[in-house]
Parts: C-alpha cells; sequence; structure tokens
C-alpha cells in the first residue's frame, strides 16, 4: 500500500486510521489511552522541538471522532479489520533525542532496544503480517530516528522530513510522506505596513552554522561569496534562546531568507522563514518539500537554484 496523496485525501472520502497499542514507554509521555487535551497539555520534549511531527500527529488522532466534516481526512476507528492503515505511535524522533543524541555508547543502547522491542511487537502482529507492514505509518522524522533497524520497516509508510539518510530501497515518495518540520521562530502575527515587503531593509538573510557535513559544505562556499555584501546578513552562529531572538528579527526585517542544505537537504529554516513572512531562497538539488502534490512552491519563480550552480561559479550578485 502506497502513502495516500494529500489530494486523494482532500478529494475522497476520509481516511481510516487505527492507533496501535504500544507500552507507554514508546511514548515517553503517557500512555496511548490518554485524551488529546491531556497531550496537548503536556507539551513533551518541548512541543514546539522541531521533529515534534510524531506528537502532533499522535494528538490529532486521540479524539478519533473526527472526520471530513471537521476538517480532518484522517479518522481513527476501533476496529482493526476496519482500518485502511495503522499508525504506530513509538516517538522515534524524541527517543534519538533523549537516548543518543550525541551518537555515542552506552547512551544510544536505550533507544535501539525501544527498536528491538517494537520490531517484536509489530512482527508478531497478524495485521503486519498480512501485508508484511505496507499499510503500517511510522513516524521518523528526525534524519537519525530509528537508525537502528530502519531496514526491518522499510515496506512501512514513513513520516520523514527528507531523504537524506535513506536509500532508494527504503524510503521513497512512491510510499512515504514527507512532513514540514515544527518552526523554532515564533509566527509572524503583527505584519501589517502599508507595503510590508519595501519595509524591509534586509536584502538577504542567513543566521546558523557554516560549517556542516556532507550537502551543507555549501554553506561555507556561500558565506565567501554572499558575507560582506551590501543589503546581505550572513552571520555564523548556533542554535540558542539569544540566537533563536536574533533570528526571529532578523527574519521578520529581511526580504528573502536564505535555504541553503545542512547535513541533510533540508531543515526547519524554512519554515521559519515562511512564518516570518520571508521568502525563502532554497539552495539544494535534493530537497523534497511537503505537499508538493498540493502546494505550488515554485511559481512564479522560475525554478530552485541547486548546489551545482555555485559549483560553477555562477553565482550572481543577490540584487540581480
Amino acid at each position: 500500500m502506497g502513502a495516500p496523496s494529500s489530494r486523494a485525501l482532500a478529494l475522497g472520502a476520509a481516511f481510516l486510521l487505527l492507533l496501535v497499542a504500544l507500552p507507554s514507554a514508546f511514548l515517553y509521555l503517557t500512555s496511548s489511552a490518554a485524551t488529546r487535551a491531556t497531550l496537548l497539555d503536556l507539551k513533551p520534549f518541548s512541543a514546539r522541538r522541531q521533529h515534534s511531527v510524531e506528537y502532533w500527529m499522535m494528538a490529532s488522532l486521540q479524539d478519533g471522532g473526527a472526520g471530513p466534516e471537521r476538517g480532518r481526512e484522517a479518522v481513527r476507528v476501533r476496529d482493526p479489520d476496519a482500518a485502511d492503515a495503522f499508525f504506530v505511535p513509538f516517538f522515534s524522533s524524541l527517543s534519538f533525542n533523549v537516548h543518543g543524541r550525541n551518537m555515542t555508547d552506552p547512551d544510544t543502547e536505550a533507544d535501539r532496544l525501544l527498536q528491538v522491542e517494537l520490531v517484536d511487537i509489530l512482527w508478531k502482529s497478524k495485521y503486519w503480517q498480512r501485508s508484511a507492514g505496507r499499510d503500517h505509518v511510522i513516524p521518523m522524522h528526525h534524519p537519525n530516528a530509528f537508525r537502528f533497524l530502519r531496514a526491518m520497516v522499510n515496506a512501512s509508510i514513513l513520516i520523514v522530513s527528507d531523504f537524506g539518510r535513506y536509500t532508494k530501497e527504503l524510503a521513497s515518495l512512491r510510499k512515504d510522506v514527507v512532513a514540514p518540520y515544527v518552526h523554532v521562530v515564533g509566527s509572524f502575527l503583527d505584519d501589517d505596513p502599508p507595503d510590508p515587503f519595501e519595509a524591509r531593509h534586509t536584502l538577504l538573510f542567513f543566521r546558523g552554522r557554516t560549517v556542516r557535513k556532507d550537502e551543507g559544505k555549501i554553506r561555507s562556499k556561500l558565506e565567501k561569496i554572499l558575507k560582506g555584501k551590501e543589503g546581505v546578513r550572513f552571520e555564523d552562529s548556533i542554535a540558542t534562546g539569544d540566537g533563536i531572538n536574533i533570528s526571529t528579527e532578523g527574519m521578520r526585517s529581511s526580504k528573502f531568507c536564505l535555504h541553503p542544505a545542512g547535513d541533510t537537504p533540508s531543515s526547519c529554516r524554512l519554515f521559519d522563514a515562511i512564518v516570518s513572512h520571508c521568502v525563502p531562497v532554497i539552495v539544494s538539488s535534493r530537497i523534497e518539500l511537503p505537499f508538493e502534490d498540493e502546494i505550488d512552491y515554485i511559481s512564479p519563480q522560475e525554478g530552485r537554484r541547486g548546489e551545482h550552480d555555485m559549483e560553477a561559479g555562477e553565482a550572481q550578485d543577490p540584487r540581480s
């Protein structure tokens, strides 16, 4: 079973999901019997953390009676035989952040053991066996989430941020869903000058780490090209409380916000720019954006500018 497109959900009947029962250890929060209101009150691992889509999906399904008439396409059902798909509420991104963020043993062992236990539970289920897991939905939004046993669930519908750390055999748009990051900066709700674009005095803004791995190497090249140019703010920083406040101010006062690849093709910076009403400039040839079948991210622009342009030395003045 492939992943349903957002268009199919919008035009068709409600998509019926069964919430797989798991021990509370997999949620790090509460048992699956909790109400949606309880989930929303508890704010796990800071509910605003960029990879918390697993939490919001879980919370959305808790009041299972909601359907298309209330603006939702996915409806929770109690009868597994009536379900179109099975949602597996393992908070895998949270597990990685709690048990192995530094990628060193023995801290990572708890994360690995949870993955082992989960796979054991799933493989013993007759509903998993019926489809080899093809109709099971598993959130893996952090690029390192579920990193030990991904190959054991590669037939399932994975909820990811991008495909930067997945092989083509494991994940693809054919079956999986790219979900947005949770933005870190606050939404700009008071942006109402007569001409909001011209009221912004900075042409191009970037603030973040310039030394990254893999595709993120483009950041240091961009720094050499752009830093010190008129109208450009290009700042090397790490994410801290003060840094987020400075980024918020910078994005809200800039016309364009640069979104180069990080260690993987995407980052929450794109969504920070959107909620700051700053036009994102994507520099990545491998990025997959959420819900591209519904949202036209490119028009009326010509397209996305890839890293190969920078390699070829074709970078132009940012005002051109």
